[in-house]
């Protein structure tokens, strides 16, 4: 038996729930462990302390106090702050416009890969001051998107329907959580 088996074991023994063959373990680990048996006598000793004490009892009416004022008690109203619920649904809104239009065309991984060296290196220019490169492609993306809506779309990619369940399954969360404040409001 090593010292953290010996801890485990004399917490049950304490408990009273240690059978008699863990607690031969655990005498002969404190006859080769200093530490341990010098640990052990320590807690019966504030075992010995803890029983001996008298319980305290509560002053007369303590009970009914109490128990009156969780009674009076009311629990407290959840805020709704409609800028909240208008900040919710307007991104799920904006997530349920974007994300189709953003990943209508055919990405790989190699254009995932330079959309993200493309988002690391505008984050970067954007801390350390080159705000008009940012905001030049900030532009173009924007005349992209434009000009891929004006496109009628023959077919949805599997990508596309996926991305559009997805967005509605963003709108349907939002929609649930934003329920479920008015409801715990009027609790």
């Amino acid at each position: 038996m090593d010292c953290s088996e010996a801890r485990r074991a004399m917490d049950e023994a304490l408990d009273g729930d240690l059978d008699e063959s863990a607690s031969g373990g655990l005498e002969e680990h404190f006859a080769e462990c200093q530490l341990c048996g010098r640990e052990w006598q320590e807690a019966l000793a504030l075992d010995r302390l803890a029983r001996s004490l008298k319980p305290v009892q509560p002053t007369v009416g303590f009970t009914e106090r109490v128990m009156a004022r969780v009674a009076e008690e009311r629990p407290q109203e959840v805020a709704v702050n409609d800028f909240d619920i208008v900040a919710i649904i307007a991104a799920a809104i904006a997530a349920a416009v974007a994300f189709p239009l953003f990943f209508a065309g055919t990405q790989t991984v190699d254009g995932w890969m330079e959309w993200a060296a493309g988002a690391v290196a505008q984050t970067s220019d954007a801390v350390f001051g080159d705000l008009s490169a940012m905001w030049e492609d900030i532009v173009a993306e924007i005349t992209s998107v434009r000009e891929l809506l004006a496109q009628p779309m023959t077919y949805m990619s599997p990508t596309l329907t996926t991305l559009i369940g997805a967005a509605a399954l963003v709108v349907m969360v939002v929609f649930n959580y934003v329920q479920a404040r008015a409801i715990a409001s009027k609790m």
